[in-house]
């Protein structure tokens, strides 16, 4: 079921954003000590409204950390 859903969204994603521009936003954040890295598009739907899709999220298994 999984694969079959995968299969369906990935097919919706290519047709509904076939000719679009998008904006790609790759985010990390930890939590609880879990490092999770995130890959999010944005796209205006025909009606206008912005559309926020996740397309990944994974643990990295490192920690991140600002440095100055």
């Amino acid at each position: 079921m999984v694969t079959e859903g995968t299969k369906k969204q990935k097919s919706f994603l290519e047709k509904e954003l076939s000719g679009k521009f998008v904006y790609l936003k790759v985010d990390a954040c930890i939590r609880v000590r879990v490092n999770y890295f995130a890959i999010n598009i944005h796209y205006f739907a025909k009606d206008g409204t912005v559309i926020t899709t996740t397309l990944s999220v994974t643990d990295t298994r490192n920690q991140h950390a600002s440095v100055v």
